[in-house]
Formats: C-alpha cells, structure tokens, sequence
C-alpha cells in the first residue's frame, strides 16, 4: 500500500489560510472554525496523513456500497417496523438478502429474505420486517433504552460473504407545538447543550474523550444535545452512545453554499442525503436543521425578516427537499434560529443567547434556547495566579458601567479570554457596579 498526499500548506508563503479577492481561501476542506480566534488552535495548523485504521479489503462475490435502515412505530405504540434497502456491486447473478432483526437480548424477532436483482455488476433490494408490540425507546429519564439489532447478509452459494450490523430503537416523536416535542405521547423536557468537538487541535475522534464528557452531561442531568454543524463531522460511535444513554440531538447540517450556483446546489443535496440515509435508523435524532446562524447574522443585511441570507436558498429547498423525501417524519428547521419578527425572535422560534448583554424583549420567557452562554470570570484566587498584576485592576478603569462601554470588565482582562466572551456575560440590568476585582 502506498500513500501519496501533498502538503496542505501553500508551497510559496507556507500559511493555512488566505484571502483571494476577498474570500477566504483554504487548501483543506476544515470547518472556518478551526481557522480562527473564536474557536480553533492557535496558530492555525491542520492534521495531515494516516490518523486512523487503514483497511485492504478484497471483494469476493458481492459487496455493499450502501446500506440504509428506516424505523417507523405505529401511532398506538403497538407496531414497529423496519426497512433495509441495499445497494452494492456484485460478480454473480444468484444472491439473496438475509435479514434479521434480534431483540435486546438477542432473540431473533423477525426475519426476511429476498433475491437480489443483479444487473451489469450492481444489485439493490429492499425487506420490511414488522414487529409487534415492540420495546419502547426512551429519552434518559423518561425510561430505558432497550435496541435491536438489524443483521443484514449477502449470501452467496448458501454462505455470507459479506454481513452489516445497524442498531435500531422504536419510538414515535410528535411536535404538538412548535419545538415542543413529545416522545411515545409524553412530554418531554430538553435540558442539554451544545456539542461542538471532542478535541479541536486535531479533530481526531476520541472515544474515551467522548466517554468523559457523556458522563458530565449525565451529571448535570441532561438528556439532549444539539449537533453543531459549523465543525467537524461527528464519528458513527457519537450516535450509538446517544442511543445507550437515551440522548436526542437536535443534528445540524454542516455549512451552507453560500451562493446558490447549481454545481454548490447538487453538492449540498448530495452531501446531505449521505447524512440523512446515514443517521435517520438511530432513535437519538430528534430533528434536522439547516445550518447555524446565518439568517441571524445576515438578515439585516439583505432586508429584514423575510429577506434574502447566505445559505438561504439551499437551505430552505435543497436540504428541505432531501429530509421531506428520505426521512419525512422527523422535524426540519431551516436554520438556527429561524422563525420570528427576527430571525432570533425568542418568542416565536429557537433563540441563540448572542445578545445577552442588553436588554430583550420575551428572553425571560423564551420558547426554546438552542444556543445559550452565561460566562463568569474565575475566582479572584484564579486570576492572580494567571493574570499580571497591573491587568487585573488598572488603575484607570472606573467600574462603572456606561452607555458604550464595549466589555463588562477592564480592557485588558481582553488578552486573558476568547470566544467573544464579553457579550455572554449576562442582561446588564443584573449588573452590579464592582468598587475593586
């Protein structure tokens, strides 16, 4: 096995990142994120060669090229069932499907076999298998999380040449309301946040990393998390430790072409079929959305509620069509936060909490908070050990807080923090004017 790749740096002035006519130019594929102050490393670097397991593999009758798995329970909770549809590549023209689902704790249920139709080297074929009375699938809290196993073969001459494993959960989501959700006909209360990336030095996927921070989400009782989809893809196990643990995820698309050009239009449909046919067996999916703030950020911009965003043709057709076709059960927002007087009306639709420092109108009483900061500084014990002594308390600054003043704390307390921390401090009339640090 050999391996060619080339540098990710540009050959002449050795930097990651560039303008070209005033767009961002990267010669990685990485999320913006990974490229700036607000998250990512500094200084900017990107991974680059073998970081996971390399697999030869020689392909003998048949093989699987995709394989999708649809789970739908019946309105009275009595019916479950299962859909496999299999496409792949094959050197004969006898082959069946064998699949069977295995009860939790492996009993088989139910099982169906099908000829597959060959034709010039390809084969596709679905099986339905139903199951009655079903063990239901619960968010943590409200029950246990009891899943099957669908078992999918291509046999071959009485003998599997090739066998996939999709672990499936049955449960019905509702939306009586908007964003209020109800599971198996039972209110259920989202108290969660935002998962973003598990390591974002190298984006690698580290499961005992993911393990840890499962654990903290538990002991702050949440059961929910929403997928921010402005960074790296999140690995398979991400979702089946959200099955186990009774987790729903509220699951973003990645960014958005921000011009809509047919060549970005097919890639973006194409790209977000990959995710949903991927993902849609796992009952932890809650919903789909669009992408991540920008009509929040650009609706002002290009007229007002209503009016044009970046991303906004795609994302309220292209993606919008792609979750209509392949999963039409499920919730689809175009982005977040989307409905309202403004795109981050709290009252109407989702919210984000970027304007925490001033006062809005329904925040005390919002309807759904799907990106939310409340920062503090540390101890006083903390900041002195970080922090120079003629940074923490400059004799200069006047405590109080003004009408244009741009941060909630000295000026050069902005060399200790990040991430725009100073608007994420919380509403100003709940400020206190502070006579010392």
């Amino acid at each position: 096995l050999v391996l060619h790749f080339r540098t990710v740096f540009d050959p002449d002035d050795r930097s990651i990142v560039r303008f070209v006519d005033g767009d961002l130019q990267r010669p990685v594929r990485r999320q913006q994120n990974s490229y700036n102050t607000y998250l990512g490393p500094q200084p900017y670097y990107s991974r680059v060669g073998v970081y996971d397991d390399v697999v030869l593999e020689t392909v003998g009758a048949a093989s699987v090229s995709q394989l999708v798995v649809d789970v739908a329970l019946s309105d009275d909770l009595a019916t479950g069932r299962v859909t496999v549809e299999v496409e792949g590549i094959s050197q004969r023209e006898e082959l069946e499907l064998d699949v069977r689902l295995l009860a939790p704790d492996g009993a088989m249920v139910e099982q169906a076999g099908t000829p597959l139709s060959e034709c010039k080297g390809t084969y596709q074929a679905e099986a339905t298998l139903l199951v009655r009375d079903p063990e239901l699938w619960w968010p943590r809290g409200y029950g246990e999380q009891p899943l099957y196993q669908v078992e999918v073969a291509i046999v071959a001459d009485g003998e599997a040449v090739q066998r996939e494993t999709r672990t499936v959960g049955f449960r019905r989501v509702t939306m009586p309301e908007m964003l209020h959700f109800c599971v198996n006909g039972v209110p259920v209360r989202l108290w969660g946040g935002n998962w973003v990336s598990p390591d974002w030095v190298t984006a690698v996927w580290n499961p005992q990393r993911a393990e840890q921070l499962f654990d903290i989400a538990e002991n702050a009782h949440f059961n929910a998390f929403r997928v921010w989809g402005v960074v790296e893809a999140t690995d398979d196990r991400f979702y089946e430790l959200a099955d186990q643990r009774g987790f729903l995820l509220w699951q973003d698309f990645t960014v958005l072409p921000l011009q809509p050009d047919e060549i970005s239009r097919a890639i973006c449909r194409q790209e977000s079929a990959q995710l949903v046919r991927r993902l849609k067996q796992h009952p932890s999916i809650l919903m789909w959305c669009g992408g991540n703030e920008a009509a929040m950020w650009h609706e002002s911009e290009f007229g007002g509620p209503g009016g044009e965003w970046p991303g906004r043709v795609p994302a309220e057709q292209d993606v919008a069509e792609v979750c209509r076709e392949l999963d039409p059960a499920r919730f689809y927002l175009p982005n977040s936060p989307y409905y309202g007087i403004d795109a981050n009306d709290p009252k109407q639709g989702d919210t984000h909490g970027y304007t925490n420092m001033w006062y809005v109108p329904g925040y005390d009483d919002l309807l759904f908070a799907s990106e939310d900061t409340r920062i503090a500084a540390p101890p006083l014990r903390s900041l002195k050990r970080f922090f120079a002594p003629q940074d923490l308390w400059p004799e200069s600054y006047s405590p109080v807080y003004r009408h244009g003043n741009a941060y909630p704390w000295p000026e050069s307390w902005m060399g200790y923090t990040t991430s725009m921390s100073w608007k994420k401090t919380g509403p100003v009339e709940q400020f206190y004017d502070a006579t010392n640090a």
